[in-house]
């Protein structure tokens, strides 16, 4: 917990502007932990995705239409994952609470949440999805176009997840109101970031969609999650 990290340094040492550099290095260090949820998180990605490949059958052609599709899927259920408990736990056990007591700004907590979950997944399955997509056999021209729509797409995914997670914060069963939320929201950007495969000419188009979802949901969800960090302490 982030509270361990407060509790042996100076709070006076910590420079307001560095607190968000700091909770991102702590999830950073918990995410690649030994036996933590990134090993487990690619582990999924590849499993699904592959077997995928079995359920479709040897029809080369039929793998390629698809193989951008089920990369997407897989890519949204990880970072849908990896975010399960990024306010729960340090919720519980007063780090959120202590953080804001400190004087740190909940927007930049939120900030921090939403930089780490996309490193810890949408930027891992950025760097993992080439290898992927090759043994999809996808050629080199799909390929590029597929880490393009993950770049445009996967931070919009992260602001969604971490701002679902915080309008869920303390609610018994959070994780199936999770689903129930965020679920609908994912629908938009799965459709603009795989729709391209059978639509090639509206590949701008759909990544200049996801980039603006992505600036006008950023304020939106930092602002929502600012609303329901405040109201899960009012409750607590």
């Amino acid at each position: 917990m982030f509270r361990k990290t407060i509790n042996n340094t100076n709070p006076a040492l910590i420079a307001p502007s560095s607190i968000v550099y700091h909770l991102i290095k702590h999830d950073l260090k918990l995410a690649f932990k030994k036996g933590s949820g990134v090993g487990n998180m690619l582990s999924f990605y590849f499993i699904v995705s592959i077997l995928f490949v079995f359920g479709i059958g040897s029809n080369p052609k039929d793998t390629m239409l698809i193989a951008p599709a089920v990369i997407w899927v897989c890519a949204l259920l990880v970072q849908s994952i990896s975010v399960s408990r990024i306010f729960a736990d340090d919720y519980d056990d007063g780090t959120l609470e202590q953080l804001i007591l400190q004087g740190e700004l909940p927007e930049k907590i939120i900030m921090a949440r939403i930089i780490s979950n996309w490193l810890t997944g949408g930027f891992l399955i950025i760097l993992f999805s080439p290898c992927l997509a090759v043994f999809f056999g996808l050629d080199w021209a799909t390929i590029k176009k597929l880490v393009i729509s993950l770049i445009c797409g996967t931070p919009l995914l992260s602001i969604i997840s971490v701002s679902v997670a915080a309008l869920t914060l303390g609610i018994r069963r959070a994780g199936v109101i999770f689903g129930i939320i965020a679920f609908p929201l994912y629908i938009p950007v799965l459709i603009f970031g795989a729709s391209w495969v059978s639509a090639p000419e509206s590949f701008f188009a759909n990544m200049g969609l996801l980039l603006a979802m992505c600036l006008f949901m950023l304020p939106l969800g930092v602002a929502a999650s600012v609303a329901a960090l405040k109201t899960a302490f009012d409750e607590g």
